[in-house]
């Protein structure tokens, strides 16, 4: 699936009013605040099962919303919670990259921010840019330092980390329901829906690398094409006729 270039957002910016871009731009605001409230509630539980998983051990019996929950259930339904929460959380993180990225450029054209080349790359964010955005975490985490290397290095290898321990450990936490108990059709069932969520995860990094790739690239060549406009050729004289 292909992401939104620089060359889509200004040819849509270049062919709609005002008027329709402040629409565009309120809706894109909207769906990006919702989204993010999903993102960070999907967060909150992938880090408590990770610490429920990491823990079972030390964990008896635990009682929510009054079901009680053994250390049994925790290691046998953590595959199928975290690869959907996951998958799910990949989604929407794909979703409010599209909408952070279209609504940045709109805003600053609505609202004539300056310091455009250094709102051109992706994820950096302007200090007026990021004010008529909703709150980010992962906006203001990749904020920080933007331009220092050691930073860029840091975030790259957290990036490079996620997308290969998450795979690894859910197909772990598989192995470990499909030989630690009795197979049950129950069981069975968890499992087959966690290892369907497992490779639609594996899907969804193969294309989002491809088309982030491809993204890349064709920014780099937008944004030198709009810093080194070609000279417009003048009209031939009557004598060259």
């Amino acid at each position: 699936m292909s992401m939104f270039t620089l060359r889509d957002i200004f040819t849509f910016i270049g062919q709609n009013d005002n008027e329709t871009l402040k629409n565009y731009y309120d809706k894109c605001y909207d769906n990006l605040k919702e989204l993010n409230k999903r993102s960070n509630f999907l967060s909150l539980l992938i880090i408590i099962i990770f610490g429920f998983y990491f823990f079972s051990t030390s964990v008896k019996k635990i009682e929510i919303i009054g079901f009680e929950i053994e250390q049994k259930i925790i290691l046998i339904t953590a595959p199928l919670l975290l690869s959907f929460f996951i998958l799910e959380w990949c989604l929407i993180a794909r979703r409010r990259r599209e909408l952070m990225k279209a609504a940045k450029h709109i805003g600053i054209k609505l609202f004539k921010i300056d310091d455009i080349f250094n709102n051109y790359p992706f994820p950096y964010f302007g200090l007026h840019s990021r004010n008529i955005m909703p709150f980010s975490f992962l906006i203001e985490i990749f904020n920080v330092e933007f331009k220092n290397k050691i930073n860029a290095w840091l975030l790259l290898v957290l990036i490079v980390s996620m997308f290969i321990g998450i795979p690894i450990f859910i197909a772990y936490t598989l192995y470990i329901s499909f030989t630690k108990f009795s197979l049950t059709w129950q069981i069975i069932g968890c499992n087959l829906l966690s290892a369907f969520c497992l490779l639609q995860i594996i899907l969804f990094y193969a294309s989002e690398i491809k088309a982030m790739i491809f993204m890349i690239k064709d920014d780099a060549v937008f944004i030198y094409q709009i810093n080194n406009p070609a000279p417009v050729p003048s009209p031939a004289s009557p004598t060259e006729s």
